[in-house]
């Protein structure tokens, strides 16, 4: 329940984030690309993107990186990678992810470790968080699994 309402809360402050840039330009500074079941996707710039060190609730921080599409595009399309143990450094990190393409989610628990993310940089406020994400995932209607795998950098907002 705590983390459901984590994850609307952030989803806010993203739509916030989202309505202060400019959409009519478009960056290759942030992006977030996505291979899954052999399907390339993409968020870039003109899509809502951020990085944010997020505290749990109980006094423990993880990463947020996440990115959607805005709510006319099509496909309308969401990620959320969580990682870490508070730490805010560069490394090799199990993740928990969640996709969602038009209707079909997609999620992974970092319990079974067949998700990780390796982070190459990971900027103070204002700088950027990237790296890479790569595993297995679970189409949640079938319950089959899926290899994905997905390159980011995006800005640190919190």
């Amino acid at each position: 329940m705590k983390k459901s309402y984590i994850i609307i809360m952030l989803l806010c402050i993203l739509g916030l984030h989202s309505c202060h840039k400019n959409h009519d330009t478009v960056s290759d500074s942030e992006y977030i690309n996505l291979t899954l079941k052999g399907i390339n996707y993409s968020w870039t710039n003109i899509d809502s993107l951020y990085g944010a060190r997020v505290n749990s609730g109980s006094g423990q921080f993880y990463t947020k990186i996440l990115g959607a599409t805005h709510w006319n595009t099509t496909p309308i399309k969401v990620i959320d990678l969580d990682f870490g143990n508070g730490s805010v450094a560069s490394g090799d990190y199990p993740a928990d992810i969640a996709i969602s393409i038009n209707t079909i989610t997609y999620s992974y628990s970092a319990s079974g470790n067949t998700a990780s993310t390796i982070v190459t940089e990971y900027g103070t406020l204002g700088n950027y968080i990237t790296g890479t994400a790569s595993g297995q995932i679970r189409e949640l209607s079938s319950g089959t699994y899926f290899t994905f795998s997905c390159s980011y950098r995006v800005k640190r907002i919190l």
